[in-house]
């Protein structure tokens, strides 16, 4: 396999300032890139439920919600911690399958080596487009058992997390052609449409965050 363009281990990228994870994003240099700005995007979104679950644990009108709503904090905290771990991993299968991409596509067709790079880059964003259709299920649960004056965050969070599994998919897609073997093509294909419908549907319940809390 041609050697990666950074032989170097980094720091991860969640420990980085927002600053310097901007910065390394705008470089020219394969990663870190679309991947991880989207599993960046979940963890965001999650950390936004996670605030409005805050706000509603230990608040006496939802008195009878919070053995759910301490159950949705530990979720939601494996959620972002998962989504955190998914800007490396994403970062570093594509920084296996870049090298590979400036070869002749007669060299790397067949490549064993090649296609399990071209594998990881598609898994890792499948991971998080998955995890993104797990928050929004969260998101739309905490609609009826929330603090009500937290509604714009609890719908903000349903956005971002939406433009998440959107992102997620997109990097899929382009990924899904480099695969030589039709079987594994299919296999991917048939996993990334059963997520693609899920997002669709999901996201068609966004508005009803809003309209299920009374106005202000």
């Amino acid at each position: 396999m041609p050697p990666s363009e950074s032989e170097t281990a980094s720091e991860s990228l969640s420990l980085l300032s927002v600053r310097t994870f901007l910065n390394a994003l705008a470089a020219k240099t394969p990663t870190p890139g679309g991947g991880a700005t989207a599993a960046l995007s979940g963890a965001l979104a999650a950390a936004q439920t996670r605030m409005v679950v805050e706000y509603s644990i230990g608040k006496k009108s939802l008195l009878e919600h919070q053995t759910k709503l301490m159950a949705y904090r530990a979720r939601l905290e494996k959620i972002q911690e998962m989504f955190l771990q998914l800007m490396d991993e994403d970062a570093a299968a594509y920084a296996q399958l870049s090298p590979w991409l400036s070869q002749p596509r007669d060299q790397r067709h067949g490549n064993a080596d090649f296609q399990t790079a071209v594998i990881a880059a598609i898994r890792a964003p499948q991971t998080v487009a998955a995890l993104a259709n797990e928050l929004l299920e969260c998101c739309f649960a905490l609609v009826a058992i929330t603090n009500h004056n937290l509604v714009s965050d609890l719908w903000v969070a349903a956005d971002v997390a939406a433009a998440c599994g959107q992102s997620a998919l997109r990097n899929v897609e382009i990924n899904l052609p480099l695969l030589d073997v039709a079987s594994a093509m299919g296999e991917e294909q048939t996993q990334t449409a059963e997520l693609q419908t899920h997002h669709q549907n999901l996201v068609q319940k966004i508005p009803a965050v809003k309209m299920a809390h009374p106005s202000r």
